[in-house]
């Protein structure tokens, strides 16, 4: 199915003059690495920088592949390390970084590559991607040649702290911290590396952070008392919007469980009928009626349904000034 679609779309490009012609012999040798091939197709004209019906280049295919000597040869005949892949606007050190193929990191770099070239749509430099998937020996690398550890993607405003700490990479936030990376940097939703480790789990990136002047997440907690019983929904929504928190209800069956997430404003839940607990890592926080929880932004989290029966609860988060309020319906 995915064959047929990618000609569909090949063959309506072709006709409205967008796509280059469908794979060659260059592209499939490049594929399978059959250097020979490779250097027989060059031979009968085979252009180097020419896509195919995909949009794969010739030396991205072979960078993101691994196969360093056929890197080496398209260089060599005139391929260009800097032309981008046109589906994800990704030059081929981005995807040799993301492959993992530290040889052919190295292979780009000495021909002019530029360690801090930001994907086109996302704005990612290699270092992110790197530091994303976990490439240490490539985060190492591209750092010794001079990228940029505070470099600020496009779309998301994300340092390549940010994602190693997301990722919980710990060795590379180490040695991103080490070699000059702002643990307090806020990305494009003022959200600070601490958080997304915090919101994935990774504690012993949150600890080490804390160590090197990262703030300490806020948490959980519950409130006692704070609403009469029975719980009055409009005292709740009065509460709370005053407190610039919106309120929603929901109702649960027996036995509902949600899964782990987490949210990028702060949080806090109350039971109308039933019980709630509220579930971080190994802690667990049960509300009695009129108790409130607490719930930090970025923390990971789920809540459970603690009753035989149903469970109604309402919860609210925190909305900027001047939102309309939400009345708990």
């Amino acid at each position: 199915m995915t064959r047929f679609l990618s000609a569909l779309v090949a063959a309506a490009a072709l006709l409205a003059g967008g796509l280059p012609a469908l794979a060659g012999p260059l592209h499939e040798a490049v594929e399978t690495g059959d250097i020979e091939q490779v250097k027989q197709a060059i031979a009968e004209g085979a252009d180097v920088n020419q896509a195919d019906y995909a949009s794969r280049l010739p030396l991205y295919l072979a960078a993101s592949k691994g196969h360093a000597a056929i890197a080496v040869l398209l260089i060599k005949k005139g391929a260009d390390v800097s032309m981008e892949y046109p589906l994800l606007r990704w030059r081929p050190l981005h995807g040799a970084a993301y492959a993992g193929h530290l040889d052919v990191v190295e292979i780009l770099i000495e021909h002019g590559a530029d360690v801090n070239a930001a994907a086109g749509v996302t704005g990612k430099t290699p270092l992110h991607i790197a530091a994303e998937r976990g490439r240490l020996p490539i985060v190492e690398l591209l750092i010794a040649k001079g990228a940029d550890v505070n470099r600020a993607a496009r779309v998301t405003g994300k340092t390549p702290l940010h994602t190693a700490a997301e990722g919980g990479r710990l060795p590379i936030v180490e040695l991103l911290i080490v070699k000059g990376a702002d643990v307090n940097a806020r990305d494009n939703f003022n959200t600070l590396p601490i958080h997304y480790a915090a919101a994935s789990g990774h504690f012993d990136v949150v600890d080490l952070l804390i160590a090197h002047g990262a703030p300490a997440p806020a948490e959980p907690m519950v409130t006692q008392g704070v609403f009469s019983v029975p719980v009055s929904r409009a005292e709740v929504a009065q509460d709370w919007n005053t407190r610039r928190y919106d309120c929603s209800a929901r109702t649960f069956g027996s036995g509902w469980t949600s899964s782990n997430h987490s949210h990028r404003s702060d949080e806090v839940i109350t039971r109308f009928e039933g019980g709630v607990a509220l579930v971080v890592g190994k802690q667990r926080f049960e509300a009695e009626p009129g108790d409130e929880l607490f719930l930090p932004s970025n923390t990971l989290h789920r809540l459970e349904n603690s009753h035989d029966g149903r469970l109604v609860m309402l919860y609210g988060l925190k909305h900027a000034v001047g939102a309309p309020p939400n009345r708990c319906d």
